[in-house]
């Protein structure tokens, strides 16, 4: 009762709030002009079962269990290690007279040591001893991000007097006998060092880029690792035959793949599984201590994401050994909205994640005034928002109703980011200067009466936004790029039509990714593409800071051509703008065995980034602004100078701020059951406090449920003053003044992934091992 009381009384006293207005009038559909200062509510009504359908799907996975994120390298560095040792021992049982006849083993393989017999005398003990297993001591490779799958190959060139790439190398060189003529104990055992050498050094890899759906055939993935090693080590650690070498063993165990395809481990996935070797259990699984730092937790040392939030609330919406049957209580029907029929309702006890239905209506109420629709299609919305808490949806209007100028909308609930405010900010700068895009403002959701809490609105990228926008009705040139997609012939099936009558292959996209691929400057271009417009968007992802998008993961983004024959970059998706999670693409996974004192060694600090070094190897971007950036420059620093600064910003965010507090305020407050508005996925952890929102919305960095978010003012202080001084514009001397003063939110602030840890590097030794292994 106090629950809908409190929401009647924010509806009429907060219902209607003025802003400031941010971006000139007709600037974005009437919708969106409405709501800056009216907080819409609008009522879905679903059929009870599709209601109860809609709960069921939602539980698809959670944020905030951080089992992706949060890895122990040790543990891995272990298993490598396991592998060699098991490697290096089975060479021992190879008989080299056999498999290569006439060969002097005095001058070929000299380091195997091979008797009269045909047998390697090798010291298991020594080869091992002379691995590094100090991990500190690969710290600088920077291996601890989407590179650590190279790790074994370090490992291994790390004895200088036993390289197994090299050996196998020559191994692979040599004249074999006719396997097919030997005993099958020999020939398999033969084989699989080939085998267990590929799943080690180049099959991680593949595997890799086929999750990234990259192209992952041999040449792919051998560039892949001879570029990577390149980058990473030391020029003198890597001659210029490391490519040939590895496609030597490539090339053998490709052979043997193809003439003996029964023998042994059949793939990478059953190469991981294989449990005949423990390496556990074998000699040096118990000396060598790559986890010295599993201790950080009981130690107090360590505190994994909780880092100065005690706040209760960030578990009332998550059950432990989570069920459905324990959700929904099958067999005692105790289901929200349940019309008791168990038998027809749980048919089907397999849950299909994916949920759409056309049978859902809509009231809106807004501007005084209540809209009715009988026809809407309702839908569960997103990819990586389907692991929130409170997922997102989908909405269209079918027939010939529309909402103030659009008939399909997005409700996203950003529950990953603490300030409800970097999808709305980010779409009204792009509003504000005219830039062709989607908008967002916030309303109030309920379905089937229950309230579901604060929401972003935006409109999409769809049939009808081109034909509300650009005049042109089921237009054929719309294409979504979910990625990963560089605007390369390469990446052409990466995007998709938005028209399901086009084909596939059509011959203008064709064309398109062709030119492109074939440009070396503005000039081939400009007559099909819109420069200048591309040139601001990659104004605006650099000073987001945006990693989401073609710069850096190449996805979230339309292309579409105009009716003047010019393609155009659309962007969407900000939840991941202005300083949010941009460890998730520069680190990928923490390693709480590697200290913070080595992540604050690096050059992390996101803000102070160059163009240069945050883009990624994108051809359109190089031929436009990395060969030539005169043109970009001038587009960034207009930018700059009409929204990107504190002056313009800070009071839009502020009365932003104020606008939405009560609802985030409901959004953060639980009923009498515990249960908190619109978190029907149960399997989420992603509760972000008061507190949090409040501080972040500032300039207090916050923990999240993937990795942190800068205070959305601090990320905007601190781009524009790199930005001011790199380009040499003349800012405001009140933000670029040093002691510009601020406030830190200490109780909530994110102090970094570990605390207590010292600051001083000669403190700490990262690995301690019992044995003479160093």
């Amino acid at each position: 009762m106090v629950l809908i009381f409190f929401i009647t009384f924010i509806s009429c006293v907060y219902g209607v709030l003025s802003i400031t207005p941010f971006i000139n009038k007709g600037q974005r559909a009437e919708f969106f002009e409405l709501t800056d200062n009216e907080v819409g509510v609008i009522r879905v009504t679903l059929p009870d079962k599709e209601f109860i359908t809609l709960k069921r799907s939602s539980n698809y996975r959670g944020l905030g269990t951080g089992e992706m994120k949060i890895q122990y390298f040790g543990d891995s560095a272990q298993e490598y290690f396991g592998q060699i040792e098991r490697i290096v021992e089975n060479l021992k049982e190879i008989n080299f007279n056999k498999i290569y006849p006439g060969y002097n083993f005095t001058e070929e393989l000299k380091e195997l040591k091979i008797n009269v017999k045909g047998y390697p005398t090798i010291n298991v003990d020594k080869i091992l001893n002379g691995i590094d297993t100090n991990l500190y001591n690969y710290y600088d490779y920077d291996i601890f991000y989407n590179n650590s799958e190279l790790f074994p190959i370090f490992l291994i060139q790390s004895n200088k007097n036993f390289n197994l790439i090299e050996i196998y190398s020559v191994m692979a060189s040599l004249k074999m006998t006719d396997l097919s003529k030997i005993s099958r104990s020999l020939r398999e055992n033969f084989i699989s060092q080939f085998q267990s050498l590929y799943y080690l050094i180049i099959a991680p890899t593949k595997y890799m880029l086929e999750y990234a759906e990259l192209n992952s055939d041999d040449e792919s993935c051998l560039n892949y690792i001879s570029s990577t090693m390149s980058k990473v080590v030391k020029s003198n650690e890597i001659d210029g035959e490391f490519y040939n070498k590895i496609k030597k063993i490539l090339d053998k165990f490709n052979y043997f793949e193809e003439n003996f395809s029964n023998n042994y481990i059949d793939s990478y996935e059953e190469y991981n599984n294989y449990e005949e070797y423990n390496y556990e259990e074998n000699n040096y699984g118990d000396n060598i201590n790559f986890n010295e730092y599993n201790n950080y937790e009981n130690n107090n040392n360590y505190e994994y994401y909780n880092n100065n939030n005690n706040d209760d609330d960030n578990n009332n919406n998550v059950e432990d050994n989570y069920s459905f049957e324990n959700d929904f209580n099958y067999e005692n029907n105790n289901i929200e909205g349940s019309t008791g029929d168990n038998e027809e309702e749980f048919e089907d006890y397999y849950v299909d994640f994916e949920f759409k239905t056309k049978n859902a209506t809509m009231i809106v109420e807004l501007n005084g005034e209540q809209k009715n629709f009988d026809k809407v299609t309702f839908s569960l919305g997103g990819e990586y928002s389907r692991t929130f808490s409170k997922p997102g949806f989908n909405l269209k209007i079918r027939g010939d109703k529309e909402l103030y100028g659009r008939k399909q909308f997005k409700l996203r609930s950003d529950c990953n980011e603490a300030t409800y405010m970097r999808t709305k900010i980010a779409s009204d700068i792009h509003n504000r200067l005219g830039i062709p895009s989607v908008s967002a403002n916030y309303v109030t959701l309920y379905i089937n009466g229950e309230y579901m809490g604060l929401y972003i609105i935006m409109d999409v990228y769809k049939l009808s936004w081109v034909e509300y926008v650009y005049g042109e009705k089921n237009s054929t040139s719309l294409y979504q790029c979910n990625g990963p997609s560089d605007l390369t012939l390469n990446s052409a099936y990466s995007c998709s039509n938005e028209n399901d009558d086009v084909e596939i292959e059509n011959q203008e996209w064709i064309d398109l990714l062709t030119t492109l691929d074939n440009a070396q400057s503005a000039s081939d271009i400009e007559k099909i593409f819109d420069v200048d417009h591309f040139l601001k968007e990659m104004a605006l992802e650099y000073l987001f800071g945006s990693w989401d998008h073609i710069l850096r993961h190449a996805h979230n983004f339309y292309m579409y051509k105009q009716k003047n024959g010019k393609w155009i970059y659309l962007s969407h998706d900000f939840d991941h703008d202005l300083g949010q999670d941009i460890d998730i693409d520069f680190r990928n996974h923490i390693y709480v065995d590697v200290p913070d004192i080595l992540y604050n060694s690096k050059d992390y600090f996101y803000p102070d980034y160059s163009f240069a070094k945050w883009v990624n190897d994108v051809h359109i971007v190089d031929i436009l602004i990395l060969k030539d950036s005169r043109r970009f420059d001038k587009i960034l620093k207009d930018i700059v100078r009409k929204v990107f600064n504190p002056a313009t910003l800070y009071p839009h965010i502020d009365e932003i701020k104020e606008f939405i507090r009560p609802y985030v305020v409901l959004d953060k407050t639980s009923d009498a059951k515990g249960k908190y508005p619109g978190r029907i996925n149960k399997k989420a952890s992603d509760f972000i406090s008061l507190a949090q929102w409040d501080a972040n919305v500032e300039f207090t960095s916050v923990k999240t449920p993937d990795f942190f978010g800068y205070g959305l003012k601090y990320w905007i202080l601190s781009k524009y003053r790199y930005v001011c001084k790199t380009y040499g514009i003349k800012c405001d001397s009140t933000y670029m003044n040093e002691n510009y003063k601020y406030s830190i939110n200490k109780e909530v602030e994110f102090h970094g992934y570990y605390k207590n840890i010292s600051d001083s590097s000669s403190s700490i030794t990262l690995i301690e091992t019992t044995s003479s292994i160093h």
